[in-house]
Parts: structure tokens; sequence; C-alpha cells
């Protein structure tokens, strides 16, 4: 908000984490913005640990990391997102259920399990065990570079599928506003998401208690 009381408008500009390239989902977003003339600024991770002076007229588009980042710096609480929405349970094709770190600890002599966290929006990126072997690091941390976890970490675990393509699907209030992929072949775009079902999918979520 301006001195005199007048609304700024949102966004003012924004910050886009780069990495060695810029993911083509937030391509999709600096391009748009750019059109607005709307100054876009890249960083890497490490640029806003050193110096990140966020307000609440700018936009952030990154990973959880940097969301988390973003929302301690503006004082933000993050929400705890349902994950695997019950009314939509019957189209991951694959059995998901919780479990804790310590328990999945466990389970390292069974076939390899799928694990992510469900306790708070993504402490971790997700994980294959036992080929990632990244449970005891979790569970015990790296002195000086990341934080231990309680063996009672809840996460979820998943039976693996072969993913050949990922999108991402961008709503407000139940409308789509953009849909992109995010892994897969991206130059022949072999693989297009099934529209209606993705439809439906919005619908039935938004208009269920966890939507």
């Amino acid at each position: 908000m301006k001195q005199d009381g007048t609304q700024l408008k949102f966004p003012i500009r924004a910050y886009i984490q780069r990495f060695n390239q810029v993911p083509p989902d937030y391509q999709i977003v600096a391009q748009e913005l750019e059109k607005r003339n709307i100054p876009v600024i890249y960083q890497r991770t490490e640029d806003i640990l050193r110096s990140w002076q966020l307000t609440t007229n700018d936009l952030v588009v990154g990973d959880f990391d940097w969301t988390r980042e973003a929302c301690k710096q503006l004082q933000i609480p993050l929400p705890n997102p349902p994950d695997y929405p019950e009314c939509l349970q019957y189209l991951l094709h694959r059995k998901v259920w919780q479990s804790t770190l310590g328990d999945v600890q466990l389970w390292l002599s069974q076939p390899e399990n799928k694990s992510k966290p469900s306790a708070s929006a993504k402490v971790f990126s997700a994980i294959i065990e036992p080929k990632d072997c990244m449970i005891d690091t979790l569970i015990e941390g790296i002195p000086g570079c990341m934080s231990s976890l309680p063996r009672s970490t809840a996460v979820y675990c998943s039976e693996l599928i072969d993913l050949v393509a990922e999108f991402r699907v961008y709503c407000i209030q139940g409308e789509i506003k953009a849909k992109c992929q995010y892994r897969g072949d991206l130059k022949t775009k072999e693989y297009t998401l099934e529209d209606e079902v993705v439809k439906q999918a919005i619908e039935q979520l938004w208009k269920s208690r966890e939507g």
C-alpha cells in the first residue's frame, strides 16, 4: 500500500528461482509477467539466503524451500495441504498410505517404496528407498548443514509406478488458469492431459470439504 493509502497493484516485481536452467513452468510465469512489464529477478537459492528483502507486494516463484523461506520472512504460516484428497483417491492408480520415518527404516529389506512428508508442507522432496539411501541422513541430519528429523515424522508412502510425464494445473477458485508439463519429453510433448478428467477432478475437489 502506498503512503497515500491507495492499493499497489500486485505484483510489483517477481523473484523467480533458477537452477542450471529455469524450469519450464517458471518460464511461463516469467513470460507472462514480462508482457505486463513487471520486473522479473532470477536468483539461486544461495542468493536469497544471503540477502532477500521481500514485501507483500512481491511474487515468489520457486520450489518448496523457496516458498517456506518466503513465508517465514513475511511471517505467513504455511498451510497443511491435502496432498492426496480423499475425493480423488480413485485417480492415484496406486496404493498410498501414511507412516513415519522410523517405520520406513524397517522397510529397507522390502521392495522399494517412495515416500514424501505429510506432517507439513513438504519437509523434504520425495525419495525412493532403499535406492536413494537418504533415510539415515534425514533422521540423523548433517552437522552444520541439515537439521535432523524425528523418527516420528509423518510421511506418505507409495507403491512405485512408471510416470512418463508430469503436469501442473493452476487453478483459482475451481477454475483452470494454466497447465504446464514439467517432467517427461518436453520437446515432442508426446503425452498430454485428459482435459475432461482434469476438469472433473478440479470440480470434485472444489466442491469437497478438502478443496
